[in-house]
């Protein structure tokens, strides 16, 4: 009974009736106060976060609930609430989110300053994110020195960086709207600096490309209308950070205006609750509800559990091009490396949790059967798919998988499939592999392609099926294939066969005309494309009406027979969802094999998702672009 109600709430320092607890139970309470401290961020891992102006409401409910500040005091304040409590904790909350601490513009100016003497040179994409986020979380009781000090500081960095590099302009305007925006806290005068400041930078790199030769619409021209808004996505993952920096999930709300802090907080037990703050995951819904007593919070986790539970999810396994990033001539400095490359370079600075570390593009397809059992489908295993394994799939609870598909037969998309047999389980007696074969689907010519490279990987039943299959389709062969014929890599003079452990695979061919196709009971539907203009890849759609999702890793132009399908989808009511797009240049750069921004923008805005997201992308793009 004593632990039990330890769980409900921390134990007051000024109650001595109760005995000490054991450690473990310590620890619970502090996880318990963490907890409070990261409802905000709860509500961004769930489905709300794929709703910003609805996320966004909830924010300030929740702001404006004396109910919930009072359940996230918990029960060591209950019996001593006072009416101003929520004021209190409110203030506290802000201050520590965003990071406005002491004398948090000093912090900021040494980010700066460390930032510099990096080797690598600054992250300005990340100082600017970084402004941005802390300018969001500012009131209007901040007005003051620390404010001033800071709109110099980021004047300062919007004079510095390269607006040449797409991602820190977009950053640097993104800032700019933001100061434009809280005219409540920021000076007109102050305003003007940070407008100036950016105007300068622009017309200096402008200067430089014009003294270079180059042509300056090739960059300046302005994104169209919307743009930005269309492919300035959330990652799939928010606990993924790209650099130790701030919780940028937060960047696009700001606390309401009208709910200012205190004049005068006063010292109480309230402050103890804000001390320590570390991020928690995979906290469940019953967790959440068993620790507070709250309307607010009860209707929004409601809110959220409204989800379909058969709508699929979707994983990134790797967004990178075929040689992954970062680029080997780029890390070693060989010839053939991108002097200067900031992509690779930043990938090198801070390792593989960096999203500019890019593993060849994949996709995990993820839904919940009706019987409540979870499904994964991997599009793609190349060259990295093993370290995606070691790096997603761990992180996502990827336990195993039901099915593969192939866009194609290049390396990067079936390099990986050797890897499969550590998927499945398996007898180390016998060293097979139980349970039934997996599922890997394919078109006709990668089915033949994988046949030769991966002979093991075929079944010996049902042989003599394939063959008649590869002697359809094959132009070269003859008519006299084999079914039986021995494997030519065993020794003649070998006493026996050696059992080895390989992966156990069926292999289904997919319909190439876009007709609909199904693993358990969930439709797929293959999207024939041209990946360069003598080669036929392909994407894939699935989902169902409100969560299409299209999926087109690699492409050049689209067939008609997938034109004709998309523009079905798109003119529906509930349109495609989410558009996953091939992006190999930042820029309209033409390639012969792949799709640059300009061409992918422009199926973007002929196809109306409401997301789109861009992978493949060489080590030209920085991680904004994903």
């Amino acid at each position: 009974m004593d632990v039990e109600v330890a769980l409900l709430g921390p134990r007051s320092p000024s109650s001595p009736s109760r005995p000490r607890r054991a450690p473990l139970v310590e620890l619970v309470l502090e996880l318990q106060e963490e907890l409070r401290a990261y409802l905000f961020l709860f509500m961004e891992v769930t489905c709300l976060g794929q709703a910003a102006p609805s996320c966004s409401q909830l924010r300030n409910g929740l702001w404006a609930d004396a109910a919930f500040w009072k359940a996230y005091a918990g029960v060591c304040l209950k019996e001593h609430w006072r009416e101003g409590n929520a004021a209190v904790l409110r203030e506290r909350f802000r201050v520590w989110l965003f990071h406005l601490e002491g004398d948090w513009e000093k912090d900021f100016a040494e980010v700066i300053e460390q930032d510099g003497r990096s080797e690598f040179g600054a992250n300005f994409l990340q100082l600017l994110e970084d402004a941005r986020y802390i300018a969001s979380g500012l009131m209007p009781t901040d007005k003051g020195p620390r404010v001033d000090e800071f709109a110099k500081l980021v004047c300062s960095l919007l004079k510095q960086y390269n607006p040449k590099q797409l991602d820190e302009r977009w950053a640097a305007e993104s800032f700019l709207s933001k100061v434009e925006q809280r005219n409540d806290v920021f000076a007109d005068d102050q305003v003007s600096q940070v407008a100036s400041a950016f105007a300068e930078s622009l017309e200096r790199s402008m200067l430089e490309q014009h003294l270079e030769g180059a042509d300056e619409a090739h960059w300046t021209e302005p994104l169209p209308e919307g743009a930005w808004q269309t492919w300035e996505l959330e990652e799939e993952d928010p606990s993924e950070e790209s650099f130790p920096g701030m919780h940028t999930d937060f960047g696009d709300w700001s606390p309401p205006a009208d709910w200012s802090p205190p004049a005068a907080a006063e010292e109480s037990e309230t402050d103890q609750l804000m001390a320590r703050h570390r991020p928690l995951s995979n906290m469940s819904r019953h967790d959440l509800t068993a620790y507070f007593d709250c309307a607010c919070l009860r209707g929004l986790l409601a809110w959220s559990c409204r989800r379909p539970a058969s709508g699929p999810g979707i994983i990134f396994s790797g967004t990178g091009s075929s040689c992954a990033q970062p680029m080997l001539r780029c890390a070693i400095g060989g010839e053939g490396g991108v002097p200067g490359c900031q992509s690779c370079a930043v990938a090198l600075r801070y390792g593989r949790g960096n999203p500019n570390w890019r593993n060849n593009v994949g996709l995990i397809v993820r839904w919940v059967q009706s019987d409540g059992k979870v499904k994964h489908v991997q599009i793609d295993c190349g060259k990295t798919y093993r370290d995606s394994v070691l790096t997603v799939y761990k992180e996502h609870k990827v336990l195993s998988l039901d099915a593969v598909f192939l866009t194609h037969d290049h390396a990067d998309a079936i390099l990986g499939l050797d890897d499969l047999r550590q998927l499945q389980p398996f007898d180390p007696g016998t060293r097979r592999v139980l349970g039934p074969p997996m599922r890997c689907f394919c078109d006709r010519r990668t089915l033949q392609h994988c046949r030769r490279a991966f002979p093991y990987l075929f079944p010996s039943t049902g042989k003599v099926r394939l063959m008649q299959a590869f002697c359809q389709c094959n132009s070269d062969c003859d008519g006299d294939c084999k079914p039986d014929m021995p494997d030519q890599s065993i020794s003649p003079n070998s006493p026996e066969k050696v059992t080895r452990f390989v992966a156990s695979m069926e292999w289904k061919e997919i319909p190439e005309d876009t007709s609909p196709f199904y693993v358990d009971g969930f439709p797929f539907h293959a999207l024939p494309v041209l990946h360069g203009a003598d080669y036929t890849c392909f994407g894939y759609g699935f989902g169902s009406h409100g969560s299409r999702v299209v999926y087109i890793s690699d492409y050049t132009a689209l067939l008609p027979k997938t034109e004709a399908l998309l523009e079905r989808w798109s003119s529906k009511p509930d349109k495609i969802s989410i558009l996953i797009l091939d992006v190999l240049f930042p820029d309209a750069t033409k390639s012969t094999v792949h799709a640059n921004l300009e061409e992918s923008l422009d199926l973007v805005r002929r196809f109306r998702p409401e997301k789109a997201f861009f992978v493949g992308v060489g080590h030209y793009c920085r991680s904004s672009f994903t």
